[in-house]
């Protein structure tokens, strides 16, 4: 759904994004990464999840800039939803 309904209507509200830079936060895979990248934009991405992070680094490349948030690990290991992973 992501890719026919969410995507293309953040795409729409960015308007255009040549040379802005664009934090692309909760970044998951990367795939809204990749278009506004693809689109000019400077873009940097992160995520809870650093399975997430390692797919958006494949599909981005090592040059993007995808970074896994240092609170991330605090808030897994204090949150009911951490604490059942």
């Amino acid at each position: 759904m992501n890719a026919y309904y969410e995507r293309p209507a953040m795409l729409a509200l960015a308007g255009e994004v040549t040379g802005r830079r664009i934090l692309d936060a909760s970044c998951g895979s990367g795939p809204l990464f990749a278009a506004l990248r693809d689109r000019g934009a400077m873009v940097s991405g992160f995520d809870a999840s650093a399975g997430m992070l390692e797919l958006a680094r494949r599909l981005l490349g090592d040059g993007a800039y995808l970074q896994w948030p240092t609170w991330a690990a605090s808030f897994l290991h204090e949150s009911p939803r951490g604490r059942q992973r």
